[in-house]
């Protein structure tokens, strides 16, 4: 380059921009003589030909950027130099690390259905003697619009004609645990909490949405007959890739009812039913709602589902146990997550990652299923235990904060009964705020008896 020790004169203004990179030597030179900041990057082997006249001193700038991540930067998954182990961290964090807004913060509610009409058309005059239908918004009237016919004078009812209903079928007490082959044993704490919930503390919610779930409740894909069973694991496994990753993705999550979820795990994703009926409403769009999840999951076509029952593969009760386990963990932690945020205020995912063994919301490996809350000594358990009391301090709700967790704070040293009693009023109080939060049961978390395979193959 020529005139490289130059200075430019006196009245040349100095850019004061980022400058370029460039490996040219001709974009180099014109970028010099244009007084543009630049760097000329050379290879090393170059340097072996090269005549070297000077070394030009470095120019320390004007101002500076720092390079330390500043507020809402994405964490740093890997430093060093290994292209293996990056890789593996790449792959770890895609799984693990929830690059997510809480679900339940901002809701997107489905449209409310239209209404029909009731204004007179203009192509159809209306008597001067009719009047519109006012629309009822009792749900038990809204498909009723006309009363039943009275029966005429000496008719008979033909009971064969009108064979009588069979009872309804009673709903689960999503309160109680479920006592059914294929789920997991539950958390003695966690279950008696749950089954003490005070039902009367009316909720502080009245958005549909909050009755909705990220992912399908654990006792949906079990609580059924055996065939179903086996559709119900085998679908979700074939489509519980894409619901999971896109809980890692920005944006609004996908909440669906437990009669959406249940179509799912039928694989009745498509439009059916009479037009005008519940089913058809559901199931319209339901496919698009669900279908960044189903191109997740390498699912191109949904037009082999539901698979034929005699395709269906047989799942033992560890494995059973095993798939419902991942979802019951992977939700509860996810909602653990919403309900902090809802009754604290406070956004503070690193420290309810703390709450849980392996400090992940996704991508819980099995092995957990024994650790943290599963533990089964009070010493592990014990960390669990009093950092979650530490957040539910910052907690708003209607019922108060139990004595026990407010002195967690000034208190160090704990006995065995006294963490007993602490851990028996988290869960507690967690259960209950749910259901003030939500107003619905919370999911919890279950254990796994059996021994379970790390992710290396190892025992």
């Amino acid at each position: 380059m020529e005139n490289y020790m130059s200075e430019p004169p006196a009245d040349t203004p100095v850019a004061q921009c980022v400058g370029a990179f460039t490996t040219v030597p001709t974009v180099a030179q014109h970028l010099w003589a244009t007084r543009l900041p630049f760097w000329f990057l050379r290879p090393t082997y170059v340097f072996d030909a090269e005549n070297i006249l000077a070394v030009v001193p470095l120019r320390e700038p004007d101002f500076s950027v720092p390079d330390a991540p500043g507020d809402g930067a994405p964490p740093v998954i890997y430093s060093g130099n290994s292209a293996e182990d990056k890789i593996a961290a790449i792959h770890r964090a895609a799984a693990q690390t929830p690059w997510y807004r809480d679900p339940f913060e901002t809701t997107n509610p489905r449209p409310p259905l239209t209404q029909p009409s009731t204004q007179p058309s203009a192509a159809t005059p209306i008597a001067s003697t009719s009047r519109p239908i006012a629309l009822s918004n009792d749900p038990q009237l809204r498909y009723k619009p006309y009363p039943p016919k009275a029966p005429e004078k000496g008719s008979v009812k033909n009971p064969a004609k009108n064979p009588a209903k069979s009872p309804a079928k009673p709903q689960r007490d999503k309160f109680s645990a479920l006592a059914v082959e294929g789920m997991p044993p539950s958390i003695v704490a966690w279950a008696d909490a749950l089954a003490q919930v005070d039902q009367s503390v009316s909720p502080c919610t009245s958005d549909p949405a909050d009755k909705r779930y990220v992912l399908p409740e654990p006792a949906l894909l079990v609580n059924t007959t055996p065939d179903r069973r086996r559709k119900f694991l085998h679908h979700w496994n074939l489509l519980s890739d894409g619901f999971i990753y896109m809980l890692s993705q920005p944006g609004q999550a996908q909440l669906l009812s437990t009669q959406e979820w249940r179509d799912i795990l039928e694989g009745l994703m498509t439009q059916r039913g009479a037009p005008g009926s519940r089913t058809y409403r559901r199931s319209t769009g339901l496919e698009d709602r669900i279908r960044p999840a189903l191109q997740a999951s390498n699912v191109s076509s949904i037009e082999g589902f539901p698979i034929p029952l005699e395709s269906l593969p047989e799942f033992s009760l560890k494995q059973t146990r095993e798939i419902v386990w991942q979802v019951a963990e992977t939700s509860f932690r996810f909602k653990f997550a919403s309900l902090d945020r809802r009754a604290s205020k406070k956004n503070r995912l690193d420290d309810v990652k703390g709450c849980f063994a392996g400090h992940m919301l996704l991508g819980v490996p099995l092995e957990t299923s024994k650790q943290g809350w599963a533990a089964t000594a009070m010493e592990e358990r014990g960390r669990y235990v009093m950092r979650s009391a530490n957040l539910m301090l910052d907690w708003t709700t209607k019922s108060p904060c139990p004595n026990i967790i407010c002195r967690v704070a000034d208190r160090q040293n704990w006995s065995l009964p006294d963490m007993q009693a602490l851990e028996t009023a988290v869960c507690r109080y967690y259960t209950q705020a749910f259901w003030e939060s939500f107003g619905r049961a919370a999911v919890v978390p279950l254990h796994l008896d059996h021994d379970v395979e790390k992710d290396d193959g190892q025992l």
